[in-house]
């Protein structure tokens, strides 16, 4: 199921469960009882054979046979047991109790209590501007669930102690109890099954195949169904805030947390990175700087322009959370943008970390800006070599410029350079200059349109379609930035074809990804074209390998974006004197190519081994494609 045809089903589905239709909740329900059906279905059919042979064997006779059919038969069930007992990675972030935070731990109890929501056996402090409510299954599928509430102190120092009350609602709300058992269930199992289809894939046990297979076809499915629930979940989340903190002060939680993210994204975390121009030690004590920054006034017209973007966002169907709009409408809250602005260009004291942490704020603030500052010192470092570097090559260039004398890619990297020590705004004359120079210039063209857009200039737009004809990989996010600049400026119509043809693409480059990532003996292949320094690398690489026999390089003939060309690197592993294949060997040999072979990007690695022997003899066949034979 491609994008598109997800987003008709949604659509044609949200009127099925409109209001929150019981008979709607039932049939999700059945649908994701079905996931239960098809396990139980290929534990009970391997115990079923294995039990029929035990019957045959004991009126026949033959035990010697029996055997030859039960191990296997058990070693499937095994396999069954384990590829569906999958390990959830533990959360990370600093364990509170009570006694550190007994205010907190009060208001979350009286929150719970209020709205009937599942007890909570983990509270996690973070660095995110977030927080979060979930229920981890202790026995994946099969549930037994651990509920853990993961709170960033960014997200508490951003925020007034009723604002928080209003977060930790909302998030306890996804599990309440107010409205229905059915809906927390297929909450819970629509994140449990997606979970457990991408660790099987990324994991790859054996016998996982069986179930694999069902979860490609079927979790797309019940995403589609349980999306409408999980979508009104969201606005039932926010019905808890306004039952704990009433309608206003959950509509200004809504606002708030837009804006104060907006300027931490756009102002704190960029000034910040730009200390790193001038200090080669990135600062010890970040969090505190950020509760200090986030706690001053935003600038109005900052405070305005963040409002009036998340306001025009429209809801889509990438993600279940409405749009903010669309929440606002739904509490009764009509304000409008101007007038936001005035409620919430100021944070009230004390924050919402000051007045529930009991003074173990600084503590965690310190605990967590230590894991910072170890995380960012490599890349801090490395920035102030790097603009020191740039600093000396910019005066180079720009001296030069004044003559006339650089070429299109200096001008490139000089406006680059100029983005990199200065701003956008900065930036922006030297990259219309280049498009000046050259109006097909896909990436000038890209930046240019972006920054004008920035700007409220619609010229921007023009600029975005010339990357986009250039360079169709821009595509997705060229749409993007016409959409929302469309949409705040009120042109919906436009903006909706920008959408849709955002999605289209979407859908287009997977086919073009599952078309090279497909090979078989009935594919067409050329020879791969390579230069041979080229081979040489790779061959010089391979030759490293222990467990290689031989190689093949070869370029799939493809239907989709055939300008952008598709490589096959078939690997011949070596096998056993006696002829049998070594599946750890095979697995490690293809990991190390994937990881480190010098291939183009979107080379697709292959084993050819015993079964893939009619695809190595056609590729045996292409001229120059055997580049390796030990």
């Amino acid at each position: 199921m491609n994008r598109t045809e997800f987003e008709a089903l949604v659509k044609r589905l949200e009127s099925a469960g409109a209001g929150g239709k019981q008979s709607y909740r039932v049939k999700v329900a059945l649908l994701a009882a079905a996931g239960y059906a098809y396990i139980l279905t290929v534990l009970l059919l391997v115990v079923g054979i294995a039990l029929l042979i035990v019957g045959v064997t004991i009126s026949r006779g033959g035990g010697y046979v029996a055997m030859k059919f039960l191990i296997p038969l058990g070693a499937l069930a095994v396999a069954v047991l384990r590829s569906l007992w999958v390990r959830w990675p533990q959360p990370t972030g600093l364990q509170i109790n009570a006694s550190q935070a007994p205010e907190l731990f009060s208001e979350i109890e009286a929150i719970r209590a209020k709205i009937r929501a599942p007890r909570i056996h983990r509270v996690l402090v973070n660095d995110a501007y977030n927080a979060a409510m979930e229920q981890r299954p202790r026995l994946g599928i099969f549930g037994w669930p651990e509920g853990i509430l993961h709170i960033g102190l960014p997200l508490m120092n951003a925020m007034s102690p009723a604002e928080f009350r209003a977060v930790l609602a909302h998030e306890m709300g996804h599990l309440s109890g107010n409205h229905g058992r059915v809906t927390g269930w297929v909450y819970r199992l629509r994140e449990t099954w997606g979970r457990l289809l991408q660790l099987l894939e990324a994991e790859g046990r054996w016998g996982s195949g069986l179930f694999t297979r069902f979860l490609q076809w079927y979790a797309p499915f019940l995403n589609a169904y349980s999306f409408v629930l999980a979508r009104d979940q969201e606005y039932e989340a926010d019905r808890c805030a306004a039952a704990v903190v009433g309608k206003d002060a959950a509509a200004r939680m809504l606002v708030a947390l837009r804006v104060r993210g907006s300027f931490l994204d756009e102002n704190f975390w960029p000034g910040r990175w730009k200390l790193a121009n001038d200090n080669e030690n990135p600062p010890a004590d970040i969090y505190a700087q950020q509760a200090t920054a986030i706690g001053g006034d935003v600038r109005p017209e900052d405070t305005r322009r963040w409002i009036a973007q998340s306001l025009s966002v429209k809801t889509g169907y990438v993600d279940t959370h409405p749009s903010l709009s669309d929440r606002l409408a739904a509490l009764g809250a009509s304000v409008s943008a101007s007038q936001w602005a005035g409620h919430v260009d100021h944070l009230e004291r004390p924050s919402a970390a000051e007045a529930m942490l009991d003074g173990n704020a600084e503590v965690w603030s310190r605990q967590l800006s230590k894991a910072w500052l170890s995380a960012a010192a490599p890349s801090w470092k490395e920035r102030y070599r790097e603009v020191q570097v740039q600093r000396t090559r910019f005066a180079e260039l720009h001296v030069r410029r004044d003559t006339g004398a650089l070429t299109e890619e200096e001008e490139w990297e000089l406006a680059n350079l100029v983005n990199s020590l200065e701003s956008d705004e900065a930036a922006l004359p030297f990259y219309q200059r280049i498009v000046e120079r050259n109006s097909e210039h896909v990436s000038a063209n890209f930046t240019v349109g972006r920054l004008l857009l920035q700007q409220g200039d619609s010229k921007g737009l023009a600029h975005l379609a010339a990357a986009m004809t250039g360079d169709p990989e821009c595509t997705p996010t060229a749409c993007y930035l016409a959409e929302q600049f469309l949409r705040e400026h009120g042109d919906t119509e436009e903006a909706e074809r920008y959408h849709r043809k955002a999605i289209q693409f979407a859908d287009y480059s997977d086919e073009a990804e599952k078309e090279r990532q497909t090979i078989t003996a009935q594919d067409s292949f050329m020879p791969h074209g390579f230069e041979s320094a080229a081979v040489e690398e790779v061959r010089e690489h391979l030759k490293r390998q222990p467990h290689l026999k031989a190689a093949y390089v070869v370029r799939k003939a493809v239907r989709i974006f055939p300008e952008k060309p598709a490589f096959v690197l078939g690997l011949v592993p070596k096998t056993k004197w006696y002829g049998a294949s070594d599946g750890e060997a095979e697995a490690l040999l293809l990991n190390n190519v994937v990881q480190h072979a010098p291939v183009p990007a979107g080379t697709y690695v292959i084993l050819l081994n015993s079964s893939n022997k009619a695809l190595r003899k056609k590729l045996e066949g292409i001229a120059g494609a055997r580049i390796l034979v030990k």
